[in-house]
C-alpha cells in the first residue's frame, strides 16, 4: 500500500500542474491590455486548474489510477510551455494554443474519481449565490451606464445644434471669400496669360536665333574636321604601306637566313648522325676483334695442349714395362678428343667474331667516306645515293649463324682427324 501511495504522491503531474499554474495566475494579475477574449480563456485555464488541484488533493491515492496522470503530462507540459511563450512576445495566439490543451485535460480529469460531500455541495450553492450577485452589480452598472450615456447623447444633440448652426454662418462667409477670389485670380489669369504668351514668344525667337548660330558653328567644325581625317586617313595609309613593305622585306630576309640555317642545321644533323653510326659500327668491331683474339689464344692453347699431350702419350708408351690397358686407352681418347673438340669451337668462334669485324669495320669505312664522296654531288642524287645506301645497310641479315666459314669447317675436321689418328695410335699400342 504505501507504495501506490508514494507512486502516486511522488508523480510528475504534480510539478507539471505547479509549472501551468505559475505562469496562469501572472498573466491573470497582470491581464491589462488582453483582449476579452484572452482574459476569458486565461480565467477558463485558471479554474480548471485550480480544480484539477483541487481534486488531485482530495482524492484517495488508491483508487487513482496511473495512466489518466500519465496522460495529463503531455497537455501541462504544453500550457505551461505556451504561456512562457506569450509572456516573452505577447502573442495571444499561445493563449489560444494553451486554450486549446484544456479539452484534453478536462477528458482525462473526469477519471479521476472525487468524493462527493456536504462540504462540496455547500461550495457549490456559495458559488450560484455569488454568481448571482455579481450578475446584479453588473446590471446595477449597466443601467447606471446606460442613464450616463442618454444624458450625454441629449448634451451631445444640442452641441450639434450649436454646430451646425456656426457651420451654416461659416459657410456663408466661405462662399462670399470663393466669389471675390474667383474674380481676383480671373483678372490676374488674364494677366498672367497675357505675360506667358509675350515670354514664349521671345523665349522661340532668341532659341532660333541660337540655333542659326549654332548650326553654322556645327557646320564649320564639321567641315574642318573631315579635312583633317581626309589627311589623317591619306597618312595612315601611307605609313601602313610602308610597314606592308618593309615587313615584307623583313620577313623575306628572315626567311632566307632561316632557310640557309635550316640547310645547316640538317648538315649538322647528319654530321652528327654519320659521327654516331661510325662510332657504334667502331665500338662494335673493336669489341668483335677482342673475342676473335681471346677465341684465336683459346684455340692456340688447346692445339698447344693437345701436342704436348700427344707427345706426353707418346714418351710415356716407349717406357718399359708401359702396359696398354681398355681404360687407360679409353681416358686417353677421351681427353684427346675433349681438347681437340675444345680448340675446334674456339676457331669457330674466333672465325666468327673475325667476319663480324671485317663487316662493321668495312661499314665503319663506308660510312666516314661517303660524306666526302659526296660533297661534289647535286642535292638530290646525294640523297638519292644516301638513300639506296641506308636500305642497303640496314636491309642486311646476320647469315653468321646460317652457314660456318669453310675454312673454319676444314679446321675443326682436320683436329678430329687428328684426335682419331692419336686415339688408334694409342689402341695400337
Amino acid at each position: 500500500m504505501p507504495e501506490l501511495i508514494n507512486q502516486f504522491e511522488n508523480h510528475q503531474v504534480h510539478d507539471d500542474l505547479r509549472s501551468a499554474i505559475t505562469p496562469t495566475e501572472e498573466i491573470k494579475s497582470n491581464s491589462e491590455g488582453l483582449t476579452p477574449d484572452a482574459i476569458e480563456r486565461i480565467d477558463r485555464i485558471s479554474f480548471v486548474l485550480s480544480e484539477m488541484q483541487r481534486r488531485l488533493g482530495i482524492t484517495d491515492p488508491l483508487l487513482v489510477p496511473i495512466n489518466p496522470l500519465n496522460k495529463l503530462q503531455a497537455p501541462l507540459t504544453q500550457i505551461s510551455s505556451h504561456l512562457s511563450n506569450f509572456q516573452s512576445n505577447k502573442n495571444e495566439g499561445h493563449i489560444q494554443n494553451a486554450h486549446n490543451q484544456i479539452e484534453n485535460i478536462l477528458v482525462h480529469l473526469s477519471q479521476i474519481p472525487v468524493p462527493i460531500t456536504s462540504s462540496d455541495m455547500d461550495a457549490i450553492r456559495e458559488a450560484a449565490i455569488g454568481l448571482r450577485r455579481s450578475v446584479g452589480q453588473h446590471l446595477r452598472h449597466l443601467e447606471d451606464e446606460a442613464r450616463g450615456a442618454l444624458t450625454q447623447v441629449t448634451t451631445l444633440e444640442g452641441n450639434v445644434s450649436n454646430l451646425q448652426s456656426v457651420v451654416e454662418r461659416h459657410s456663408e462667409e466661405t462662399s462670399a471669400l470663393l466669389q471675390k477670389f474667383e474674380q481676383q485670380f480671373e483678372s490676374a489669369e488674364e494677366s498672367r496669360q497675357e505675360n506667358f504668351t509675350s515670354k514664349e514668344d521671345e523665349f522661340h525667337r532668341s532659341t532660333q536665333d541660337l540655333l542659326d548660330a549654332k548650326r553654322e558653328e556645327w557646320t564649320e567644325i564639321i567641315t574642318k574636321k573631315q579635312n583633317e581625317y581626309d589627311e589623317l586617313y591619306e597618312s595612315i595609309n601611307y605609313r601602313l604601306d610602308a610597314l606592308e613593305t618593309k615587313f615584307k622585306d623583313a620577313s623575306n630576309t628572315v626567311l632566307d637566313e632561316m632557310q640557309e640555317r635550316l640547310i645547316d642545321a640538317e648538315k649538322i644533323v647528319g654530321v652528327i648522325t654519320d659521327t654516331g653510326m661510325i662510332g657504334g659500327y667502331q665500338r662494335i668491331a673493336n669489341s668483335e676483334k677482342t673475342s676473335a683474339l681471346f677465341w684465336r689464344v683459346v684455340a692456340f692453347i688447346s692445339l698447344i695442349v693437345l701436342v704436348g699431350f700427344a707427345i706426353t702419350l707418346f714418351v710415356v708408351s716407349m717406357k718399359e714395362g708401359f702396359v696398354v690397358t681398355a681404360s687407360v686407352t679409353l681416358t686417353r681418347g677421351f681427353v684427346a678428343v675433349a681438347v681437340g673438340i675444345l680448340a675446334g669451337y674456339a676457331a669457330k668462334q674466333a672465325d666468327k667474331h673475325e667476319r663480324v669485324q671485317r663487316l662493321h669495320r668495312k661499314m665503319e669505312l663506308e660510312l666516314a667516306s661517303i660524306a666526302p664522296y659526296l660533297h661534289e654531288f647535286p642535292e638530290e642524287e646525294a640523297r638519292k645515293i644516301k638513300t639506296d645506301l641506308a636500305m642497303k645497310m640496314f636491309a642486311q641479315h646476320d647469315v653468321m649463324g646460317s652457314k660456318e666459314s669453310k675454312k673454319t669447317t676444314q679446321s675443326a675436321l682436320n683436329l678430329l682427324e687428328l684426335a682419331l689418328d692419336s686415339i688408334k695410335a694409342l689402341i695400337g699400342k
